[in-house]
């Protein structure tokens, strides 16, 4: 439809459209004065990514510094656990009487019951934090920049702010305590064995000066004694990279405990290879060879930071440490790929993978060092029992005292580090009051509503003015101004087609012996084409039962199926024939070869036969017109079946080889625009329906004499 077809439509019922338009702007006008006024109030926070504390304890980088991961703090924002802790600060506020949950208030009526415990999670409760989070509170993540905007949706401005300030300070602390959980537990393992070390130090210290008092012996020779600090210096070493293990661990401890089962067994089975196994062993050996080349050069006054061998094992070392690093990356990012990407936060990987490569180097560490020691101390064996116990107390107490000085150095630098660490959060906008609500917008839904209207009315004209255009009446059928030569009604679904045709007094056999009379009062038929609009119209079943009527005339009738899209005539045989039409007109076949009887008296079929690549072409041939031309002289009759005409242009090539054609309409199924499409097409084509038949018509007035029916209906209809 042109734009100019449509403001006709629009001009004609305007006062549709004008009503429609009215009574959308009233209801949208009444639906937004009842509404509720609700306020929202914004604040921003910054996450920051400053690594302030890099030469810290263990010289790690913990979880707390990592690179900010945007998208894991917006959840959190909206986490069961901050929103719960938000609620019970808002019970004491100061601002608790006029809050309100868009539906509900949060007044102490609705927040405070019997069942609001830490440990419960009663259906009230997850109620009252499932209502904040839908609709309260929203959080977003600015594109581009570590900013979070938080928003906050209340009845009243001042509940608004309130609520985002609140939530805000929640979230600052709870922040500020995961910043802090990790260096806390370990400051408090490092005090552990801080004690444990001095303890252990006073001990070693009273026992060796007790044992020189009485066994009276003051020093060992200068090489046991420099074998003693070698060995000292290696145990220090151990203990201190077995430390260093143990942090890791509780560091990978809480990393791991936000995995779910499965992610923790698939990382945990993803942690061994071939590769890595290699390179812990050559990490190991280079680790013993370097202690073991620095104690040398330590022994002999010839150590420097800069001694080439030295430097060497120390390059060798790092390469591998960084292969290992690189390899326990790709194993584990290789398991998390399986796993669900939305349970998987990028920054937990990249601490995971973090770890677990420290994990791995200090362990082999710690094997390489505990088997220096092993070494060492089977060379203190061939000491004397004098000498080989004095050494021991010497050793037990010097490492005891190196062990003590750097634990306290450790103990007190991680003290430094929880004291400094105040989370990432920064506040930079605070929630304000907001005297404008953002809900509901009346302009706008005033607009909506007078779009919606516009957009109905003219809709609704639309529809009036097209409004069942489907054939249903002969009347209607009369507008085509063609002739109606049959009028076919409903068939009883007590009676088959056959059975209805035989009968004598009913309704549908009647009709279709009124259009047998139609076809035979015309001179000349010897070839009869049937075709409809569209598929579904009853065309095939026209031909059928035109058919049987002309058999029980006396006539000898063909029904040629030249439906090569979708055939049925093929069911009037009570077996399935191999060849048909296709087989003709391709010359593999003669006509007389593929000509079947029919049950029915006198009518005779020729099936399509499969279905062939280009039907309109061989349709069109001249050995399909040869063949009509010789079936006529065997039949009185030929009746064709087609597809459908405005479907495929195989009836319109068919048109040209038969004496008439006839047009099927289905009355309240068939549209007036098809079947005017189908006549302006013929008129196109040269060609021209002989005459109509209007089938599937309710049989409202077919009484016991349908024939005085039948004749009006036809004067109706016109010849």
């Amino acid at each position: 439809m042109t734009l100019l077809a449509l403001w006709h439509v629009v001009s004609r019922h305007w006062r549709f459209v004008l009503i429609a338009i009215l009574g959308s702007l009233f209801f949208t006008g009444i639906y937004s004065a009842l509404q509720p006024r609700i306020y929202q109030a914004t604040a921003v926070v910054m996450l920051n990514q400053d690594t302030q504390f890099q030469d810290q304890v263990l010289d790690l980088t913990p979880f707390s510094q990592q690179p900010t991961d945007v998208n894991n703090q917006v959840v959190i924002l909206k986490s069961q656990t901050l929103i719960k802790d938000v609620i019970r600060r808002l019970l004491t506020s100061s601002c608790t009487d006029s809050i309100q949950l868009l539906t509900k208030p949060l007044g102490k009526s609705f927040l405070r019951s019997p069942n609001w415990q830490l440990q419960s999670r009663s259906y009230d409760e997850m109620a009252r934090i499932h209502e904040f989070q839908k609709k309260v509170c929203s959080v977003n993540a600015i594109m581009h920049t570590d900013l979070i905007e938080l928003k906050v949706l209340a009845y009243y401005p001042n509940s608004a702010a309130c609520i985002a300030n609140t939530w805000l300070e929640a979230y600052q602390e709870l922040n500020m305590a995961f910043s802090r959980q990790e260096v806390h537990e370990i400051k408090e393992f490092l005090k552990q064995q801080l004690l444990k070390t001095e303890a252990a130090l006073l001990q070693s210290e009273d026992t060796l000066k007790i044992y020189k008092k009485r066994q009276k012996v003051a020093e060992l020779s200068e090489e046991t004694r420099q074998h003693i600090e070698q060995l000292a210096s290696f145990e220090v070493k151990c203990e201190e990279a077995r430390i260093d293990l143990e942090s890791i661990n509780m560091r990978l401890e809480n990393l791991k405990d936000r995995l779910t089962e499965s992610q923790h067994a698939l990382l945990q089975s993803s942690l061994s290879s071939p590769v890595i196994e290699s390179l812990q062993k050559q990490m190991g050996e280079l680790i013993a060879e370097k202690a073991a080349y620095e104690q040398q050069l330590k022994a002999t006054d010839l150590y420097s930071p800069s001694d080439v061998k030295l430097g060497n094992l120390g390059s060798r070392l790092s390469g591998i440490q960084q292969k290992l690093r690189e390899e326990t990356e790709k194993l584990i990012k290789g398991g998390a790929a399986t796993l669900n990407p939305l349970g998987f936060s990028e920054q937990l990987m990249n601490d995971i993978v973090h770890y677990e490569a420290e994990k791995i180097a200090l362990q082999v560490k710690v094997d390489a060092l505990q088997l220096l020691v092993k070494r060492q101390n089977q060379r203190l064996e061939s000491l004397p029992d004098k000498g080989l116990q004095l050494a021991r107390l010497q050793r037990e107490a010097q490492v005891n005292n190196t062990l003590f000085l750097m634990l306290r150095q450790k103990y007190e630098e991680n003290r430094i580090v929880e004291a400094g660490t105040i989370g990432r959060v920064r506040i930079v906008d605070r929630a304000v009051p907001e005297n404008t609500p953002v809900s509901p917008k009346t302009g706008l839904n005033l607009l909506l509503g007078f779009l919606m209207g516009w957009c109905l009315g003219i809709g609704g004209a639309v529809l009036l003015h097209n409004w069942d255009s489907r054939l249903h009446q002969i009347e209607d059928v009369a507008s085509l101004k063609i002739p109606v030569w049959g009028v076919i009604p409903i068939v009883s679904q007590k009676y088959s087609l056959s059975e209805s045709i035989a009968g004598n007094k009913t309704v549908f056999s009647e009709s279709y012996r009124a259009l047998r009379t139609h076809v035979l009062s015309q001179p000349g038929i010897k070839r009869l084409l049937i075709t409809s609009p569209g598929p579904g119209e009853g065309k095939s079943t026209t031909v059928t039962n035109l058919a049987i009527a002309m058999g029980q005339w006396g006539l000898r009738v063909l029904i040629v199926d030249a439906d090569l899209r979708k055939p049925v005539q093929q069911n009037l045989l009570p077996y399935s024939a191999p060849n048909g039409l296709t087989h003709v007109l391709s010359g593999r076949q003669r006509a007389t070869q593929v000509v079947y009887q029919t049950n029915h008296e006198n009518v005779w079929l020729l099936p399509s036969g499969p279905i062939p690549e280009g039907p309109a072409e061989l349709l069109g041939s001249t050995r399909m017109h040869q063949l009509l031309q010789t079936m006529e002289t065997q039949y009185d009759l030929l009746i064709v079946d087609t597809p459908p005409f405005l479907a495929v242009t195989d009836a319109a090539v068919l048109m040209n080889h038969v004496d008439c054609s006839l047009l099927v309409l289905k009355a309240g199924f068939t549209t007036y625009q098809a079947a005017e499409r189908c006549l302006s097409i013929t008129q196109s084509l040269k060609i021209e329906y002989s005459g109509l038949v209007l089938n599937g018509l309710p049989q409202n007035g077919y009484g016991y004499y349908p024939a005085y029916t039948y004749t009006d209906a036809l004067r109706a209809g016109g010849k």
